[in-house]
């Protein structure tokens, strides 16, 4: 459901596809404004990452895959709810792009 959500939110798409094997975790691409959702650099998402920490107590988990596109990790334990995942997809979303801005 949180992945589901994300997704809407980011306009994005997952890493993987079969929603049967989706558990505790989902891997969302980050919605880069680079063509075809390439990041400028990898220093932007370690940017946004630590941004969105300091300033939202929000850390979300960045990592670049084989495809060159990054990807942020969510990961849900009981005391998560759902209202959670939207505020760090948000947060990071916003950072993303007042970061993407200035560069």
């Amino acid at each position: 459901m949180a992945g589901i959500k994300i997704l809407e939110i980011w306009k994005s798409e997952l890493l993987f596809y079969d929603f049967e094997l989706i558990g505790n975790m989902v891997n969302v691409m980050i919605p880069c404004r680079g063509v075809n959702f390439e990041c400028k650099s990898d220093d932007l998402i370690e940017k946004v990452v630590l941004e969105t920490l300091e300033k939202y107590n929000t850390f979300i988990h960045a990592f670049k895959f084989n495809n060159n596109k990054f990807y942020a990790r969510f990961s849900a334990n009981i005391y998560n709810e759902l209202s959670d995942f939207i505020f760090a997809a948000e947060k990071f979303q916003e950072i993303l792009r007042k970061i993407e801005e200035e560069m």
